[in-house]
């Protein structure tokens, strides 16, 4: 039978069912879905509701260990790793006062406990600009959004 692109045929089920997490399918046909590269998955909620259709659909894991550790990591400097943990960008990583008054005097950081001593770069398109923040603005920011604030940050 044919099934739509993001389902394959389901001989016990007699049905066409969306491919499972970490499959997709581009094409119309009775097909079986293609397993994304090793690593790689698709949102779960595709699964509930129609399926991956591409590869572009796929996505690396992220390494939980590597986010929220101050150190911004390529491999999880994407939405669904939250941006590493916001350690890729200056105004979502986790400063102490010393790191954040070296980085906003000197544009850059020694302490290798500090955010952004391997350098940012931020894609997350909402975190804020506040390297010309003084740490007031900046702590009062931070705890804001641990508390459900906005990244809006006016320095």
């Amino acid at each position: 039978d044919l099934c739509l692109a993001g389902h394959y045929w389901d001989d016990e089920a007699a049905l066409c069912m969306p491919c499972d997490v970490g499959f997709y399918k581009e094409s119309i046909g009775p097909d079986a879905c293609t397993a994304c590269p090793s690593d790689w998955d698709t949102e779960a909620s595709l699964a509930s509701v129609g399926g991956a259709v591409s590869a572009g659909d796929c996505y690396s894991s992220c390494v939980s260990s590597y986010m929220s550790d101050n150190w911004c990591d390529a491999e999880n400097n994407f939405e669904w790793c939250e941006y590493d943990g916001g350690d890729c960008c200056a105004s979502t990583c986790a400063w102490t006062q010393e790191c954040w008054e070296e980085y906003t005097t000197t544009g850059a950081v020694s302490d290798d406990t500090c955010c952004g001593v391997n350098g940012f770069s931020c894609a997350d398109p909402d975190a804020a600009s506040c390297v010309d923040c003084s740490w007031d603005t900046a702590a009062r920011h931070m705890r804001g959004l641990k508390f459900g604030g906005t990244t809006d940050l006016v320095c």
